[in-house]
């Protein structure tokens, strides 16, 4: 609703508030519950989400009451008592994943702006407190996987980056400006900063081992408004948050076709429909951050010569709540992952893997996806249309044994040692149902300034290398080589033994995290093999 009337109060004439009112009866006809609460979806029993639903109309009623006839403002109010009635009474929400207790407090606190009525602010109040319980050491937000309390094996947290960049820290930094708790804003500055260690340079996040991630797309979270509007909040004071905001923008708009939000950069070249969840939500964020003033109060000149910390390069990183290593090098930075805090089986990958690999120039070359494809939330998550080889994207050790698949990336225990500019990951091969465990494996990685050697040991399987190219590039290919070209640079590889392209040089796809892929099998026959990948730009090598 709230884009329509930011149309309609820009002059765009009274069509925008007719289908703002019509949005609005919609709901009421199909989703409405008569204690106040909102249905997920008209398949779904799910009510929590009745704190978006909110958020929207509060906002709606605050900012646009003026373009609102007397009857359906009066109307809209009725529905907001009800829900924020609800929500008061909605404590199970304080135990949830972490974004529920932390966008109701925003939502109670609108609520309490809308109504006048001072125990939703209180509540509110409540509900924000949780945040100072949920902060790991490195200033990560976490707690989307319950119970909250529990500590894996490893001692991981349950910390999705997408659900936090895009949801959780936008509500928290709105709330603590709007209650004027210096405390609460304070804490979603440096919580934020602290996220922003997980963009990549052209505005993507790094959510290849997040509890979620069933639900990433590269440029962030697939049922959320975005980390844009939240980024700015602190734009005008920090220029790397503002350099976000822009580079997460341009992202978007490069993930825009015919006007819709597709869910990765390339949906449109794998001939994926986009879905219109994405677009309506962002353009609700966008027009918000637009009536707050939040884009005029950039400094572009400070934005330009801003640089965010992967792109920075210096030393690597290691976050012992995620089991995870961040590299970052003269001009690429990886992600190595040995994460082991499962909010489904299989979802996201573990065993030392290299779930990113990002080139400051030439874009992603390898981005983990979900272990196996599987509708956890059916009403949240797409469906791959007919003739796409959709598989999964994770480099890895794997082995097919009568039709059952046994991986790298499912072992939660594996042995990681990293060692001046080296990686080494061990232990066997699983199966995403916790069969298998009788093959050992180890996978190592050498990084230098501009390539990466990545040797794998095993007696059975293949190492599989899903890298990250669309269907439009160039492949050049040699006995013992292959190039990959991508615009003026290439991506070398040179390899030990021979390879295969499982399906020659037609791409497979994941629409997590919405990239293609050229895969490429190393066969595991000696025990052992390697391959040389070096990233070049223009004639540099």
């Amino acid at each position: 609703m709230y884009p329509f009337l930011a149309m309609a109060a820009r002059g765009g004439g009274t069509q925008w508030i007719d289908a703002a009112m019509k949005l609005f009866w919609w709901g009421e006809h199909t989703l409405s519950l008569a204690d106040g609460g909102m249905l997920n979806d008209v398949d779904s029993p799910w009510t929590g989400t009745t704190v978006f639903s909110m958020i929207g109309w509060a906002q709606c009623y605050l900012v646009y009451r003026h373009v609102l006839t007397d009857e359906f403002a009066h109307q809209l109010f009725q529905r907001i008592e009800k829900a924020a009635d609800y929500l008061y009474g909605l404590e199970s929400l304080a135990n949830n994943n972490i974004n529920y207790p932390i966008t109701n407090a925003l939502a109670l606190e609108l609520a309490y702006r809308v109504t006048n009525k001072r125990r939703y602010s209180e509540k509110g109040a409540w509900f924000a407190d949780i945040a100072f319980s949920v902060i790991t050491e490195g200033d990560l937000i976490y707690g989307e996987g319950v119970p909250r309390s529990r500590i894996s094996d490893k001692g991981c947290r349950s910390i999705d980056i997408g659900y936090n960049v895009e949801e959780t820290l936008p509500a928290l930094a709105l709330y603590g400006n709007l209650v004027g708790n210096t405390a609460i804003v304070d804490l979603a500055k440096r919580s934020f900063k602290a996220h922003l260690a997980f963009m990549f340079a052209d505005g993507g996040w790094d959510n290849s081992f997040g509890t979620r991630n069933f639900k990433w797309t590269w440029w962030g979270s697939r049922t959320s408004d975005g980390s844009i509007g939240g980024l700015l909040l602190f734009g005008d004071q920090e220029p790397e948050f503002a350099r976000a905001a822009i580079k997460n923008l341009e992202l978007l708009e490069y993930s825009t076709v015919d006007a819709l939000l597709s869910g990765g950069p390339h949906y449109a070249d794998e001939g994926q429909p986009a879905c219109i969840h994405h677009t309506f939500e962002h353009a609700s964020m966008l027009a918000q951050a637009l009536d707050r003033g939040l884009f005029d109060a950039i400094d572009l000149e400070a934005v330009n010569t801003a640089r965010l910390a992967r792109e920075l390069g210096g030393p690597s990183r290691y976050y012992p709540e995620l089991a995870t290593w961040i590299v970052n090098k003269k001009r690429y930075t990886a992600t190595l992952t040995a994460y082991d805090w499962q909010y489904l089986e299989g979802g996201h990958v573990s065993g030392g893997t290299l779930s990113a690999l990002f080139d400051h120039s030439l874009g992603p070359i390898f981005a983990a996806s979900m272990g196996e494809y599987s509708l956890k939330e059916r009403n949240n998550m797409q469906v791959p249309t007919e003739g796409v080889i959709h598989q999964c994207l994770a480099p890895r050790i794997e082995y097919i044994h009568e039709g059952e698949t046994f991986s790298s990336i499912y072992e939660c225990d594996a042995t990681t040692v990293m060692q001046d500019d080296r990686y080494t990951a061990g232990g066997f091969l699983w199966s995403k149902d916790g069969k298998g465990g009788s093959i050992p494996y180890e996978l190592s990685y050498e990084f230098s300034d501009h390539s990466l050697l990545i040797t794998a040991t095993a007696m059975q399987g293949s190492l599989v290398l899903p890298l990250i190219s669309r269907s439009h590039e160039e492949i050049v290919e040699g006995p013992s080589s292959l190039d990959i070209i991508k615009g003026e640079g290439k991506v070398c590889l040179a390899f030990d033994s021979p390879y295969q392209l499982a399906y020659g040089t037609k791409r497979i796809f994941n629409l997590v995290p919405g990239l293609q892929a050229l895969r490429i099998d190393l066969p595991l026959e000696a025990g052992q093999v390697s391959v040389q990948i070096v990233l070049s730009e223009g004639g540099e090598l």
